[in-house]
């Protein structure tokens, strides 16, 4: 059977220069078991899977892993290899998104790849390292077997490369599952033919069996895909014990009368309710699934905790973001106080949403602020000459170098309402109605007062009195001097 080309893919094990071989004994198995073996090897052969090696460095074993049918399956226990060789970091595409990529098309191609890993060519250098042993001899694999490590990440890679231009307009891959979707029936022909052709191209084998053509539902990853909308797989979940039967089963009739998922709109407004307990944190997002719409749609967050604590884990809240401007909305309200406080704390409020925004990973910002100070001091409209105010200014201008592009408008008290509630909200004492709150317990900037002290005047000050007003010195000797 022709192979995928090497230049297309090719598996490499890139084994670490330091590692030691390993060379296992010979597993015994029964005469049953060993039938099973010699049968599996007598068709690795004939398919040219497998060749046999006299003299390798590394030697493993073969596994019987027993299938839900009762039959036997043959794998090599490489687990001592693949800790001689780093993970290839090629990332597998993400399931919840291609389901929700292949709903809503009228026409689905189900296909599946004809002993698809061993399409791939094994690296001929690499090729007497994924050498076994059995009872009738020792072999390698010449092309990529199930069991390496890495092998994943490389069969993605190269259904990537083949399917390039089509993946998400009327393709989708993981690994060795293929779909092709056609939005309206009348393109699946052409859809189908475009496929084939490119699957000949690159003599890549489909196994017949596993193909299912002209569908308009079908199980993939997990999934039942309909037209409009997705099920799960009631197939799939299985119970880990019989002690666990019972409840499963109930488990398994309530997930049957699920709502049914639906991808959401271009442009549709999602809703983040989050809710948090001493025991558990929960959240619903309507329309489900939660990273991926980040991005593509405006989310509104509500909660009642501080900002810093809603947005602890960076990873998940810096896409918690608008879909169109990348914006997102924080509210800051300084306390009330003496003028010279005042502008400190307006100052520490600015502060602290840039560093927050930049723990967000956050690179274009515009901040609205009421102080004419603060924003004159930004702005250049006016010059800082307090030494603490000169201070304040120096931190936001060294954080501002950080950001792309770092705006601060100048709004009328009048017009900031939400800063305006939120200070009103924080001042309440009604249980129930005040928000929760964040405190700046530090200062920024650490201002000390000088302490005055009694020095005596030196004698060119004596000097500069006596001839000013006329006064002599305490000491006699100078005054008499002065004289």
């Amino acid at each position: 059977m022709p192979r995928i080309a090497p230049e297309v893919a090719q598996h490499r094990l890139n084994i670490n220069p330091e590692a030691r071989p390993v060379k296992q004994r010979l597993r015994r198995f029964a005469p049953n078991q060993q039938k099973v073996i010699r049968d599996e090897v007598d068709r690795l052969i004939k398919a040219r899977f497998i060749a046999e090696v006299k003299y390798p460095r590394w030697l493993l074993n073969v596994v019987l892993v027993k299938n839900p049918n009762g039959s036997w399956r043959m794998c090599i226990d490489y687990t001592d290899l693949n800790r001689a060789y780093p993970k290839d970091c090629y990332p597998l595409p993400r399931i919840d998104q291609l389901v929700d990529a292949i709903a809503g098309h009228e026409r689905l191609m189900f296909l599946d790849a004809f002993s698809g890993y061993n399409q791939i060519r094994m690296a001929t250098q690499d090729q007497e390292d994924t050498a076994f042993v059995t009872n009738r001899g020792a072999y390698c694999y010449k092309e990529m077997p199930f069991s390496l490590k890495n092998t994943s990440a490389t069969y993605q890679r190269m259904v990537d490369k083949i399917f390039k231009h089509r993946l998400g307009r009327n393709m989708e891959v993981y690994v060795d599952n293929m779909i092709v979707k056609s939005r309206v029936t009348m393109t699946h022909l052409a859809d189908l033919a475009e496929t084939f052709q490119t699957l000949k191209r690159f003599n890549m084998h489909l196994n017949p069996v596993k193909c299912v053509f002209r569908v308009s539902s079908g199980k993939f990853l997990g999934f039942i895909i309909h037209q409009w909308v997705i099920d799960a797989n009631l197939e799939k979940a299985t119970s880990a014990s019989p002690e666990c039967e019972e409840a499963f089963e109930k488990l398994k009739a309530c997930l049957a009368h699920l709502p049914q998922l639906a991808s959401p709109k271009p442009g549709e407004t999602l809703g983040l309710y989050l809710a948090a307990s001493a025991q558990a944190i929960s959240s619903v997002l309507v329309r489900e699934k939660l990273q991926p719409y980040f991005q593509a749609h405006t989310i509104k967050v509500i909660t009642d905790q501080p900002p810093r604590q809603t947005l602890s884990n960076f990873d998940t809240s810096s896409h918690m973001l608008d879909g169109r401007s990348s914006s997102a909305n924080l509210t800051f309200s300084t306390p009330p106080g003496p003028p010279s406080k005042l502008s400190e704390a307006e100052y520490e409020a600015l502060l602290h949403g840039l560093r927050l925004a930049l723990e967000l990973h956050v690179d274009d910002l515009e901040v609205f602020s009421d102080s004419q100070l603060v924003t004159g001091h930004v702005n250049r409209s006016c010059e800082a000459r307090d030494p603490t105010m000169v201070s304040y200014l120096m931190e936001v201008k060294r954080l501002a170098y950080r950001f792309s592009h770092l705006s601060v408008a100048r709004i009328p008290r009048a017009r900031n309402e939400r800063a305006d509630a939120l200070a009103k909200s924080t001042s309440t004492r009604i249980s129930g109605l005040a928000p929760a709150t964040e405190s700046v317990e530090t200062p920024t900037i650490m201002t000390h007062e000088v302490a005055k002290m009694n020095i005596p005047p030196n004698w060119i000050e004596e000097i500069l009195r006596y001839k000013a007003g006329g006064k002599e010195p305490d000491d006699p000797i100078v005054a008499r001097w002065l004289r």
